[in-house]
Order: structure tokens, then sequence, then C-alpha cells
């Protein structure tokens, strides 16, 4: 089929047929807003699973995240070739050509990313590595870094800390915040320290376990930005020292 992909929440299984190969094209996908949706792959002993998704949309509804299962044999593609970071940083997958948010994961642990048209998983991390505005970073300690700017963080590893520097605000360029299954977190800072998207961009939350964010949370520099919060965990903005200068959207 060439027919249009909307994603509103929920899974859509692709399933293989065994000792086959299976392809599906569409002409564009498009995911509605204020949800998390999965397209999985059930590879079931076919030789080659391909899904053409075809156009990534040209404005990404607010708050829509995307969680894929990707073949074992065969690709996930787009002809939006260039959504996406830079080399450099990963090639993550985002919602535009540029300026773009980082939306997608894999299988909820890992992100998503986009090598000139093909989907694939983010292979390697900066492990606790805050001094690059490249770098994807796996928090797994207890980090004290300086004001930084990143592309997207990461946290795997049950019980860690990340304190903002009270220095000023920390941004993360891309929006991208990933918190994966049976992990629990927590951001927080002193006086002077926040949190903040990339110029434009939403602050995207992808939470499987559990975070707990005590630092402020401030509009990009450019102005208003959204704050979206997603996946099937708990996410606590707590105390008096949260401020929250966006809108709040829950996408389950």
């Amino acid at each position: 089929s060439s027919s249009a992909l909307t994603l509103g929440g929920g899974t859509l299984n692709v399933t293989g047929k065994n000792g086959a190969a299976t392809a599906q094209t569409f002409a564009s996908i498009t995911l509605t807003g204020n949800t998390l949706s999965q397209l999985q792959v059930t590879q079931n002993g076919d030789t080659a699973v391909n899904i053409a998704l075809g156009a990534l949309p040209s404005s990404r509804a607010a708050s829509s995240v995307l969680d894929l299962t990707l073949p074992t044999a065969g690709a996930i593609t787009t002809t939006s070739t260039t959504f996406s970071t830079s080399a450099a940083s990963g090639h993550i997958l985002v919602s535009a050509a540029s300026n773009g948010v980082a939306f997608a994961t894999v299988g909820g642990t890992d992100w998503a990313t986009n090598t000139s048209g093909t989907l694939g998983v983010l292979a390697s991390y900066a492990t606790d590595d805050f001094s690059s505005a490249n770098n994807n970073v796996n928090v797994t300690a207890n980090d004290t870094p300086a004001a930084f700017t990143v592309n997207t963080l990461k946290f795997a590893i049950t019980g860690k800390t990340l304190t903002l520097n009270s220095s000023g605000p920390s941004t993360v360029s891309t929006g991208g915040i990933l918190v994966t299954g049976s992990t629990s977190v927590t951001i927080n800072g002193g006086t002077g320290a926040a949190l903040l998207p990339g110029a434009g961009k939403e602050l995207v939350l992808i939470n499987y376990g559990s975070l707990d964010i005590e630092a402020p949370i401030y509009n990009s520099v450019s102005g208003a930005s959204t704050l979206s919060v997603s996946g099937t965990g708990t996410t606590t903005l707590g105390g008096a020292s949260t401020l929250v200068r966006s809108a709040g959207r829950r996408a389950a």
C-alpha cells in the first residue's frame, strides 16, 4: 500500500512471513499530538522485513513520541533523509531538517537514528561526558558537571543523580531526555541552576522508570517552550524549587 500512516497511540505490529520477504510501503507517517505510538517488527523467520515510511511530517505535532522495534533482517526507512542531527552528534532522528526535536526511541532503551534515510539505534554514547554540544550523554554516575550544552541525555542506571551547576542554565539541544525501565533517577540543582531545551525546541521527557526533577525548567532562549512527558514511568516535578515556564502535556 502507498497510503498515509497515522499513529495516534497504541501499537502497530508488522509480522513477517516465515521463509519469505515482507515489504510494506507508506506514502508518509504522521503522529497525533499528545501520544506515544509504537511501531514494532516481529521477524517471525522472515528473510527481510522492509518498511518504507515515506515522508516524516514537516511539522511534528507537539508531545508526539515514537518507539520502534527494528527488524533483525530488513530495514525501516524514510524519504526524510535530512531529519537527523549531524554525524558528530550521532545522526539522532529528529522532527525536522533543521532545529528538530528528538522524539523517537528504539525498544524504549536507546535513541533512534536516521542515517541517510535508514532508521537505526544509537550505538554509542558519551558516558558522563558533558564537554561537547554534540554529545549524547549516558549518565552512569552521580554527576556534577559545569553548566553544559549537550545533544541528548539518557539514564539507564538506577539511583543516580545529575546535579546541575548553579552558574547558569544547562541545555539539552534536541530537548531529548530518556529514562529506561526500572530506573529511578533525579535531576536537581541549587540557586541559579536550570534545565532548558535548545532554541525553539520542546523539552521531551521519555520516561519508562522514575524521574524526579527538582531543578527549574525554563523556556528556551528563543521563547515559550512545550514540556512533553511520555512513557509508562512516573515523572515528578518536585518542590518549591521547580519552575515550569511551559505548557505541560502527558503522552501515553
